[in-house]
């Protein structure tokens, strides 16, 4: 879904979305946006509403605020988890008002009967098997993060109106490709950072350790 601020959302397989409310002045570049996660997955990229205002994604758990960047969401029966990929913040309330504002790329939170949870990196190889489920992709792969199989994104400015490869479909893409490479990048899954750390560690023994003479 692509809304005249130029926000989009994208969800993943098997995924129920109600868009709330839409409210946006062009002139003004401001308004608000609120939808609510039934079940599924869900990609939220921020446009120009975000800059001012939270996009709101509502779900059995609680509130999930995304400022001005992109986030990802998922519902699974009371349980909701929520990755911030870039931007200002994300903002995580459950329905008692404890609320978790994650600023890191990378990180994120749950929330579910037990409330909410802790502030925590996301595994890079959990959220890469997410982000793979918006490009109709398995578990692995390459950072694949187009729309959905089958089509492009639907429009806010023209009902029933459906964005093929230019204008803004291919704006919001970008953004998100951009930006979750980075992510990924700096947050390497933990087999990587393994190896590299053996390899320092070897080198080091190296040449910490002096020859042995041999008579």
């Amino acid at each position: 879904i692509l809304f005249m601020d130029q926000s989009s959302m994208t969800l993943g397989p098997n995924s129920e979305l109600t868009i709330d409310e839409f409210v946006y002045d062009p002139n003004a570049k401001k308004g608000k946006i609120g939808v609510s996660l039934a079940s599924g997955l869900l990609r939220v990229v921020g446009g120009q509403i975000s800059k001012t205002n939270e996009t709101t994604v509502k779900t059995a758990s609680g509130t999930i605020g995304i400022r001005g960047g992109i986030s990802t969401v998922e519902q699974s029966g009371n349980n909701t988890s929520a990755t911030f990929l870039f931007g200002q913040q994300m903002r995580v309330s459950d329905t008692s008002g404890n609320t978790n504002t994650v600023t890191r790329p990378g990180f994120g939170t749950s929330l579910g009967s037990g409330g909410l949870g802790p502030t925590t990196r996301t595994d890079p190889n959990t959220l890469q098997s997410s982000l793979n489920q918006f490009s109709g992709g398995g578990g692995g792969g390459s950072n694949n993060v187009g729309g959905p199989a089958g089509g492009g994104l639907i429009s806010t400015g023209s009902a029933g109106s459906r964005l093929g490869s230019g204008g803004g479909g291919d704006l919001a893409r970008d953004r998100v490709s951009s930006e979750v490479s980075t992510t990924l990048e700096n947050n390497p899954p933990s087999s990587n950072r393994t190896t590299q750390n053996l390899d320092v560690v070897q080198n080091n023994t190296r040449q910490a350790t002096p020859p042995v003479p041999v008579s």
